[in-house]
């Protein structure tokens, strides 16, 4: 896309709206947009354009061209990442939707609240609700699984659906960049972007002793469910880019089957791991609860009677740069206390 001129960019944000007593009902389908559009001008906000009069203008999602605001001021997020992603450019939304057990601890305090606009239906954003916080643009993750959700969205404002990045670094900073511009923040997501490089350099330069003692290191993650699945590099996991940025290097692992985003195993597969020197388990949960960790076959893994495990009771799927930097500072934090 040809870069854009934009006006210079408001220093801050509208203030939030006061409450509005008539709560108006959603019509879903047909008419959506007008219905929209007339609630938030009854409001005295223009449904596509910031509360400072900010020009719109045409840009590429992941669904085509979109008109958006050229700097909103006034967004809801569709789940943690796109939750994330805002707040490494130094935006506040007015609205996310989180779903229930999808921490934002990686990045955000518990006490520090925002108005979560998550459907009953536990993980869609509820328009609704999202309407009466006068937003001008929804930000939401392009996916094919999501898509049916984020046409339900464009039709009652504004709406950007990101394609978020995951399969390696270049390819989540490219995604980052273009988002960043569209909405007039280049500036803060180079920053963002350095930020990251700092913390990989100096993760590097911290688990360097270390590294000749960690081997070859397979990254598992596992359920209570007794689902235990591998990250590998051709399956374009972003951690096998963190580890080789830090440089700690894999495995040569089996290939994956080709419908799976993981090297799925089974207790009768296990003693593939013994390809690995040392482990990081992903646990999904406490570790007492993750049936897989319990079974003997486990406990008989070379890795596993060598105690060279690190186990992280965390969750690591988003794509987001704060994402990124959890997880290198969970690695490092573990490799290097344990010496």
């Amino acid at each position: 896309m040809p870069p854009v001129l934009l006006p210079e960019r408001p220093t801050s944000f509208a203030p939030a709206p006061p409450e509005d007593a008539t709560r108006r009902e959603f019509i879903t389908g047909v008419g959506a947009a007008a219905l929209a559009a007339a609630f938030l001008a009854a409001c005295g906000a223009d449904p596509l354009a910031g509360d400072d009069g900010a020009d719109t203008h045409e840009v590429t999602d992941g669904m085509g061209m979109v008109t958006i605001p050229t700097y909103p001021q006034r967004i809801v997020a569709d789940s943690v990442s796109t939750f994330a992603h805002l707040v490494a450019l130094g935006i506040e939304p007015v609205g996310v939707a989180i779903p229930g057990g999808i921490p934002t601890s990686y990045f955000r305090s518990e006490d520090d609240a925002v108005v979560n606009v998550v459907a009953s239906d536990g993980w869609t954003i509820d328009i609704e609700k999202a309407l009466e916080l006068q937003p001008d643009l929804i930000v939401g993750v392009y996916a094919e699984w999501n898509v049916e959700n984020l046409q339900r969205y464009k039709q009652a404002v504004a709406s950007y659906a990101f394609e978020e990045g995951w399969r390696d670094t270049e390819h989540i900073y490219a995604q980052f960049r273009e988002f960043a511009a569209n909405i007039g923040r280049a500036d803060e997501a180079e920053r963002a972007i350095e930020t990251y490089e700092g913390k990989l350099a100096a993760g590097k330069e911290a688990v360097a002793p270390h590294v000749a003692g960690l081997g070859k290191v397979g990254v598992v993650r596992t359920a209570e469910d007794g689902w235990i699945g591998v990250r590998t590099a051709d399956k374009g996991h972003i951690t096998s880019a963190i580890l080789a940025a830090l440089g700690i290097t894999e495995p040569e692992w089996p290939a994956a089957r080709a419908d799976e985003d993981y090297l799925t195993l089974s207790l009768e597969t296990l003693s593939q791991l013994n390809v690995a020197d040392t482990l990081f388990v992903e646990a999904n949960g406490k570790l007492e609860d993750l049936s897989v960790l319990q079974t003997d076959v486990w406990k008989m893994l070379d890795p596993v009677k060598d105690g060279r495990v690190f186990y992280f009771e965390t969750t690591w799927y988003n794509g987001d740069l704060l994402q990124l930097g959890s997880i290198v500072d969970e690695i490092v934090t573990a490799v290097t206390e344990r010496g």
